[in-house]
C-alpha cells in the first residue's frame, strides 16, 4: 500500500498511526504495534476520513496503551483531526496525551482550556515547569487539523491549527520530561464529549510543506490513502482516454505507453 497517497516523506520518522476506523474494541496502530485498548465502550462516528473515535461525556471513555516507548528527548510532532464541539459547562478536556499513570501527570498533551474553545499543547520540563502554546478560540462543531511540533534546539513547542502559522511557547529550561507510562486518547476525566480521527506521532519535526500536505486544502491527507496513478475512461465516441491526476507527484515515476484494448469492431 502506498502510504499517504504516495507522499514521498510523510512516512519518514513515523512512530504510530491510528486510523480509528474500528467501530468497537481495540483500535489498531496501522504503522506499528501500539494498539489501543478501549475503556468503557468507546464508540465511533463518521470521521474526517472513514470513522472517528467518539468519546461521550459522562461515560469515562478513553483509549490507552501502557508503554514507555513514547518518551521523547529530541524533536517530535503530533498530528490529529479534532471535532471541536461548543464549550461545555465543565473543566479541562483532554484530547490526546502521554502521562505517568501513577500520579496522572503528563509528559506532553493536547487539551481544550476550561470553559473555552481555545486549544493548548503543553510539554513538561524534565526538572520543573512546562512549555505551553495556546490558540485563540476555534470554531465549533467543525473538524480541525491540529499539529504540534517540538524543536529540541530551541526547546519550544509550536501549535498549528488548520495549517495556520502557529503559536509558539516559551522555551523549556532543561528539556522534555521522560516519565510517561501510558498513551491516552479521549477524556478519562469524564467531563466533555469529543471526536478524534487519524492521530499520528513522529520522532521528528514536520516541515511547513508537510503540514500543508496533511491539510490538503481542508480535505486532509491520510495514512492509508491509496495512490492514484491514472484515470481510465472512455470519451463520447467510446475511445479510451487516459489521464494523470492534476498535481500528482510521485518522485521519478512516469505514466508511459498506455494502451487499452476495447474490442470495438470485433464481432462476437
Amino acid at each position: 500500500m502506498a502510504l499517504f497517497g504516495g507522499h514521498p516523506t510523510l512516512a519518514n520518522g513515523l512512530k504510530s498511526a491510528h486510523t480509528l476506523d474500528e467501530t468497537s474494541g481495540q483500535r489498531k496502530d496501522s504503522h506499528g504495534a501500539y494498539h489501543l485498548t478501549q475503556i468503557n465502550g468507546v464508540g465511533f462516528t463518521p470521521g474526517k476520513n472513514g470513522n472517528a473515535a467518539r468519546f461521550v461525556a459522562g461515560s469515562l471513555q478513553y483509549l490507552k496503551i501502557d508503554t514507555v516507548d513514547f518518551r521523547m528527548s529530541g524533536d517530535f510532532s503530533v498530528a490529529l483531526w479534532l471535532y471541536h464541539v461548543a464549550a461545555q459547562p465543565a473543566g479541562q478536556a483532554e484530547r490526546w496525551g502521554y502521562w505517568r499513570l501513577s500520579d496522572f501527570s503528563f509528559d506532553y498533551h493536547c487539551f481544550r482550556q476550561p470553559f473555552s474553545n481555545a486549544l493548548t499543547f503543553r510539554i513538561a520540563d524534565s526538572v520543573a515547569g512546562s512549555a505551553v502554546a495556546t490558540t485563540g478560540a476555534l470554531s465549533t462543531d467543525a473538524w480541525h487539523l491540529v499539529i504540534a511540533v517540538y524543536d529540541s534546539v530551541t526547546k519550544q513547542a509550536t501549535l498549528h491549527v488548520d495549517n495556520a502559522g502557529g503559536v509558539t511557547s516559551a522555551a523549556l529550561t532543561n528539556g522534555p520530561r521522560q516519565a510517561g507510562t501510558q498513551l491516552l486518547m479521549g477524556d478519562a476525566s469524564n467531563l466533555n464529549s469529543v471526536d478524534l480521527d487519524a492521530p499520528l506521532l513522529y520522532t521528528r519535526k514536520l516541515t511547513a510543506q508537510e503540514r500543508t500536505d496533511l491539510w490538503a486544502g481542508g480535505a486532509g491527507l491520510f495514512y492509508g490513502l491509496p495512490v492514484e496513478i491514472a484515470r481510465f475512461r472512455f470519451d463520447r465516441e467510446g475511445r479510451p482516454d487516459v489521464s494523470r491526476p492534476a498535481g500528482l507527484t510521485l518522485g521519478s515515476s512516469r505514466l508511459t505507453n498506455v494502451a487499452l484494448m476495447t474490442g470495438q469492431g470485433i464481432d462476437p
